[in-house]
């Protein structure tokens, strides 16, 4: 029976330490989703956030640290599971110099004297691996292992919106493109899970009829490092 007890140990430890190894390291911040609207970081490149394993001051929690446009931060964090996270003493420097970085901020406040409870997922693999943290009101921030290494110039010609959100049978796609540039497109669920694998945009209709009802990602990528995602709800 103790045999049986350590095996289930350990197998629960390196599970565990699985999860916790999907978050560890460095992510560059790509965009940001609140109140509805998109804001994709053509400001500052390395801006970033890092989780260490570096134990935090509250039992179980390991530190976070990162940089933005002119302020640096730093918390604690915890992993609860497979696609959930706790931050906690989120803090941060104190300059003003970019509207874009104070909403960043803002969107981690809840955690400066309290639990934060944050859901998390990861899609792709090495250098391609893009991680989305929402928060219980549906707002996002997107990374990659990546900094992006397009112009601000060349975000304002790609970028995609839907037309409409949420949607039932199909999803009709507004894009900015540049000539040339070829989209590829999947669907991921809320955790992080590939539905559709990554396909060419050939039109701005995706169908999406046979999905169930719930909350979706589509994440766009092109040849030159562009990396976009949206979330949508299918009813």
């Amino acid at each position: 029976m103790k045999y049986i007890y350590l095996i289930f140990f350990l197998s629960f430890s390196l599970y565990a330490s699985a999860q916790e190894n999907n978050l560890l390291g460095q992510w560059y911040l790509h965009s940001t989703f609140f109140d509805d609207t998109e804001s994709i970081n053509s400001y500052e490149p390395s801006f970033n956030i890092n989780f260490s394993s570096n134990d935090g001051t509250v039992e179980n929690y390991k530190l976070l640290d990162g940089g933005g446009i002119c302020n640096s931060y730093l918390g604690e964090y915890v992993i609860e599971s497979s696609n959930s996270v706790t931050f906690i003493n989120f803090g941060h420097t104190l300059a003003d110099c970019h509207p874009f970085e104070n909403s960043y901020l803002l969107f981690f406040n809840e955690s400066i004297d309290a639990p934060m409870l944050l859901s998390y997922s990861i899609s792709g693999l090495g250098n391609d691996e893009s991680l989305v943290i929402t928060d219980q009101d549906g707002d996002y921030i997107v990374y990659g292992r990546q900094a992006l290494s397009v112009s601000e110039n060349e975000f304002n010609k790609l970028s995609i919106r839907l037309k409409e959100n949420p949607v039932k049978d199909e999803l009709i796609l507004n894009r900015n493109t540049i000539q040339g540039s070829k989209f590829n497109a999947q669907i991921l669920s809320i955790d992080g899970k590939v539905i559709t694998k990554n396909q060419v945009l050939e039109n701005n209709i995706i169908n999406v009829s046979y999905l169930n009802a719930g909350i979706y990602f589509l994440k766009f990528t092109t040849e030159n490092n562009f990396n976009q995602i949206l979330k949508f709800i299918k009813l």
